[in-house]
């Protein structure tokens, strides 16, 4: 049952890497999120420790210790020659790394499914059904730069400009721009 735990839990952290590297908008949202996941999954490590050195106590500070001495022994029969516990030794390893392999294999297939669709506008369709997939290439550019550039893009189908020019467009409501996309802010 154990080592179904740890199984899960490091599948929930890769799962939980993967969500977080397929959402990040750009690489300082990703630092962001990934320090945020290193500090939550450290806690418990420092509560562990200030728990070790008795600053939460000494009945903390013993049964850290009695944790600390615990030896995991395969439960091999005791009688087993040097050669059965090899040989079980190498099941299990080859066990492990089939599932390795076969959580990797899962991983990389949602990732390359993940960027294949970015790549070809599924999830920007999705997003923004109202805005035409022809915009697609233009939104990939101007989409999430603050600046507001009007045209095909400020439009209520592209959500003006993925937000962009809803402050321009409070500003200066009767003006859209050109349709040659132009930064409408500067001009």
């Amino acid at each position: 049952f154990p080592n179904i735990l740890k199984f899960l839990q490091g599948f929930l952290v890769l799962t939980t890497c993967l969500v977080v590297i397929v959402q990040a908008d750009n690489i300082i949202v990703l630092l962001k999120d990934f320090t945020a996941l290193m500090v939550v999954s450290e806690i418990d490590n420092v509560i562990f420790e200030l728990a070790a050195y008795g600053y939460l106590g000494e009945e903390l500070r013993q049964e850290t210790e009695r944790i600390k001495d615990i030896n995991i022994i395969p439960n091999i029969n005791s009688s087993a020659s040097e050669r059965e516990i090899l040989d079980y030794r190498l099941r299990e390893s080859a066990y492990i790394r089939g599932i390795f392999l076969l959580v990797l294999s899962a991983l990389l297939s949602v990732w390359i499914t993940v960027v294949v669709r970015q790549e070809n506008g599924t999830y920007f369709k999705d997003k923004y059904p109202n805005c035409g997939i022809e915009n697609f290439e233009l939104a990939k550019k101007y989409f999430g730069d603050r600046d507001c550039y009007g045209g095909t893009l400020n439009t209520l189908g592209c959500k003006f400009e993925d937000g962009d020019c809803v402050e321009f467009n409070i500003a200066y409501p009767t003006c859209k721009g050109f349709d040659n996309l132009t930064n409408v802010e500067s001009n």
